[in-house]
Parts: structure tokens; C-alpha cells; sequence
């Protein structure tokens, strides 16, 4: 998206009227987390498949399919825009994964919109945080999913699986501060790192941010060898880890966003 375009948009929504926020429920705090399937494994293996996909709902043709092979082939599936429609959930109550999600929001109709990872191992735990600043127009928040699995050398894994606010009047301060949340959970974990998801880094200043961000933090950035994207939107940084190989799925259609796979092991 051109940077300057991308500006006025968010610049004309200040104006939006305010009626368009009511198509949109926030849940309680208490009704946030849902969790679909159950994992049949104890600890994940000591070489596994990381996927981050922005999901677009899963509506467009060909997804069912598309998810249904990522699904068996990951042992770790970070999805943003994921939705519990019928469609979606049923993939995901049919896959080996167990989900974990946290709702931005639901419609009246009760279907959820936010953010689930999948394991094929049960979470030690599960925290979510919700962004300070929300969405023009719909007034919406995003969310940041963080769950810790066993692994086979018995250190604990953290996984943040994050959306970034996509336009605000404050841009590179709305991802900061999502990111300052990051932060304070990294600091209180000792065992190795991965987080990824869709940081809707469409112009170079949210970009530079990330990159400074993620330095302080020790963690090391995946830059693929072959990347066909036009506008850079998801990342995905670890720590203690080895990442052997990664691919950007760009022969999939089936959303407006390529998924990303890298493949790791215990460092």
C-alpha cells in the first residue's frame, strides 16, 4: 500500500460516523480464550514446522484445502484473522492441532474474529493481551496470544502469536505499544522464543521499529532466501532456537496473505 494513500485512509476514518462501531462487540475479559480439539502429544519433537498465516477469514476458495494440508504438516500454527464460523472452526475442530484463540471481537451472530495458535501438544499455559489502541471505524482491538509447550530436551517454549493494529493516527506508536506488552513476558521467561503473526509493517517506519524492537530483544529475525512479496506484513523472530529452512508459500490463493513455514530445532 503507498504510504501516502495508506496516511489519508487512516486520516479520512477519524471522520467515519461513530454508528459503524456498533457492528462489532468487544467480549469480557472472562469470555476471551477459547480453546478447540485436543492435542494427543506430550512435548513437541525436537525438530518441528512453524506456520504463521493470516487466515482472511477463511473465506476465500480453496482455503478449507489449503489449511487442511498445513494443518497435518505443522507441529505450530500461528493464525490471525482466524474466525469460528463453520468453515473455519471445522477445520480446526478435524485437524491434529489444539487452538487456542483470543476474540478481538464477535458479531451478533456470535462468530469470533482474532487470533488462535495451534499445537500438536497441549499448552503449559495461556495468556492473552488485548492492543490499547483500536481500529478506525469499527473501533476493534487486536489481539496477542502467549502459550508455552514442553519440548523434548525439557526447556519450556514461549509462542506469542500477535496482530498488529493496522491504521491508527499514531502508527508506529499503536505497534509499540502491543510490543511493549511483548516485552515485559519475554522478560520473565528463561527458555527459547518464537514470535510471529501479521505486524502490518506497511510502510518503512513501523518496519524500522520492529526490527530495532526485536534486536533489543535478542531475537533473530527469519529473512527468506526466495521472498515473492510484494509489502513485507508478517515476520517471525526467535530465540534459542536454529532455524534450518523456511518458505513463503507464494502459490497460495486462498488469502491475502502467503503463508510463512520455517522449520526448527533445539539450539
Amino acid at each position: 500500500m503507498n504510504q501516502k494513500i495508506a496516511l489519508g485512509l487512516v486520516l479520512w476514518t477519524g471522520f467515519a460516523p461513530a454508528y459503524a462501531a456498533d457492528k462489532f462487540d468487544i467480549p469480557g475479559d472472562e469470555h476471551v480464550m477459547t480453546r478447540y480439539s485436543e492435542a494427543t502429544q506430550t512435548v513437541l519433537p525436537s525438530e518441528f514446522n512453524v506456520l504463521v498465516w493470516n487466515l482472511h477469514k477463511g473465506g476465500d476458495d480453496g482455503w478449507s484445502e489449503d489449511f487442511s494440508k498445513f494443518a497435518n504438516s505443522a507441529q505450530l500454527l500461528l493464525t490471525q484473522e482466524a474466525t469460528s464460523d463453520s468453515r473455519v472452526l471445522g477445520e480446526f475442530t478435524s485437524s491434529p492441532l489444539q487452538y487456542e484463540m483470543a476474540t478481538s471481537f464477535y458479531t451478533e451472530d456470535d462468530v469470533r474474529t482474532g487470533v488462535a495458535t495451534g499445537s500438536v501438544v497441549r499448552a503449559d499455559s495461556v495468556r492473552w493481551a488485548r492492543s490499547k489502541h483500536r481500529e478506525p471505524i469499527v473501533q476493534t482491538p487486536k489481539m496477542t496470544v502467549f502459550t508455552t509447550y514442553p519440548m523434548a530436551d525439557g526447556r519450556e517454549l514461549l509462542v506469542v502469536n500477535i496482530h498488529v493494529i493496522l491504521a491508527n493516527l499514531n502508527l508506529v506508536a499503536s505497534m509499540n505499544a502491543q510490543l511493549a506488552v511483548i516485552t515485559k513476558v519475554l522478560e520473565s521467561h528463561t527458555g527459547p522464543v518464537l514470535v510471529g503473526g501479521d505486524f502490518n509493517t506497511w510502510f518503512s517506519g513501523r518496519t524500522n521499529a520492529l526490527l530495532m524492537w526485536a534486536k533489543k530483544q535478542n531475537l533473530k529475525h527469519v529473512v527468506f532466501q526466495e521472498d515473492s512479496r510484494n509489502q513485507v506484513l508478517d515476520h517471525i523472530f526467535y530465540r534459542d532456537l536454529k532455524a534450518v529452512s523456511g518458505s513463503v508459500h507464494d502459490w497460495v490463493e486462498s488469502s491475502d496473505h502467503y503463508p510463512l513455514e520455517v522449520k526448527f530445532t533445539a539450539n
